[in-house]
């Protein structure tokens, strides 16, 4: 097999069709956050990949993670780069694709982050996850055993003393509040939009030197990033605009998970929620992909996990609500992958229940409907030209526009079909 590329609005290898179809794997039973490093077993790894091909996985994301693979801000660990490598040839044994993230906290922060999260601000967080990146970038480039590198997981821009510092003088011009702890405590509309520029500013620097480090020495391996659902205006704020990560990426990356719903009117609104979210991103023109999806499907009784409440919900009712997802964003999406091979008992959110298979490997009934659907989505590419519709910018930061926006657009596709959506 040859490098995966970008073909018009899908991705091909070797001129024929590819359509990315998997999931995001972590092993159960390890803690919470998997500890997918410091537990990996080449054993289980082989058994697990076995699995995943049998129900059609072509591509696996995976979460690299500070502990396992940084050391400093010069220096990598070497033991986990030599843990990716195991997984990788495994991978590539059962026709599967890497699809790894830039590090992230799941498995705890060595002692030089000293406490600090701020992965895109704090320059010595930044210069290791450069380190990172270049690293990747000896060992794998133009690797066909990967399918695309991932900048990090849900990149959100979080305001720090940096932050603040640049806003500082951009309030007292305006006499807006020095440090706000939520943008929607402004009583100034334009105060929000100023702050989502300054954020926007900061993660697109942040992309910038991430991207620059991936490439250096001609890396042409496909570069994302894996946008939380809150890239789409209408949802919430994160701190990025998809606009520079399409000029300078080869395809767009978001998540899409429901929410609250059960099988009714709920559902339905969290159905067109997710299609609204991929006609967003399709608006911008590049290849889209959606790098996580699903939903909890077994919990019997209705679950306190986390902080979270989740209604009762049959593993058919998981299924379908997959299902359903994947067929009504097809006009858009290029490429799929669940969240979770498996089912994490000690999960804290919806990772409990929204696996393939369960914590012991028993396929679910989603894993068999996925398995079931393989072949027609890998034979799938998304609509061509569709029509241009346009929603209103303040439904960024104005809820009842907001509101009223989604249900606009709601009925409009139900009444006039499929469209890419773009902010007026």
């Amino acid at each position: 097999m040859a490098r995966v590329e970008v073909s018009g609005k899908s991705f091909s290898v070797d001129g024929k069709l590819f359509v990315p179809w998997g999931a995001n794997y972590f092993v159960p039973r390890t803690g919470w956050a998997p500890q997918l490093w410091k537990t990996f077993d080449v054993n289980r790894a082989e058994a697990d990949f076995a699995l995943m091909e049998s129900v059609g996985v072509n591509v696996v994301r995976v979460f690299g993670t500070w502990m396992s693979f940084v050391e400093s801000e010069t220096k990598i660990n070497k033991e986990g780069f030599n843990k990716f490598e195991k997984m990788a040839a495994i991978a590539w044994k059962h026709g599967i694709r890497l699809h790894p993230t830039g590090p992230d906290h799941w498995e705890g922060a060595p002692a030089f982050m000293r406490g600090d999260a701020n992965y895109i601000i704090s320059e010595h967080l930044l210069q290791a996850a450069e380190n990172y990146w270049r690293e990747m970038n000896v060992r794998y480039k133009n690797d066909e055993r990967i399918f695309a590198w991932d900048i990090l997981n849900e990149p959100w821009v979080r305001p720090n003393d940096t932050f603040w510092a640049a806003w500082a003088p951009i309030a007292e011009a305006h006499g807006w509040p020095a440090s706000p702890d939520r943008r929607d405590t402004f009583s100034d509309p334009a105060a929000a939009v100023a702050y989502q520029k300054l954020c926007c500013q900061y993660g697109d620097a942040w992309l910038e030197r991430m991207t620059a480090a991936i490439r250096e020495g001609g890396n042409k391996t496909l570069v994302t990033v894996g946008f939380l659902q809150y890239i789409f205006p209408m949802s919430g704020f994160c701190g990025f605009n998809p606009a520079w990560a399409a000029a300078n990426h080869d395809f767009l990356s978001y998540h899409y998970y429901p929410g609250m719903i059960d099988h009714s009117l709920q559902y339905r609104r969290a159905l067109d929620r997710g299609v609204l979210t991929a006609a967003y991103m399709a608006g911008f023109g590049k290849p889209v992909f959606n790098g996580e999806f699903s939903w909890v499907g077994g919990n019997t009784e209705l679950a306190q996990i986390g902080g979270s409440q989740f209604l009762p919900s049959s593993e058919e009712q998981g299924a379908i609500w997959n299902r359903d997802l994947v067929w009504e964003t097809r006009p858009y999406v290029c490429g799929w992958l669940n969240w979770g091979t498996f089912d994490v008992p000690e999960a804290q959110d919806c990772t409990r229940h929204s696996g393939m298979f369960n914590a012991d490997g028993g396929k679910k009934v989603w894993g068999s409907m996925f398995e079931s659907m393989a072949p027609a989505i890998k034979a799938s590419k998304p609509a061509g030209r569709l029509p241009v519709r346009t929603f209103d910018g303040a439904a960024n930061y104005d809820p009842e526009v907001r509101q009223s926006e989604l249900v606009r657009l709601t009925n409009l596709r139900r009444t006039e079909g499929d469209f890419v959506l773009k902010q007026a």
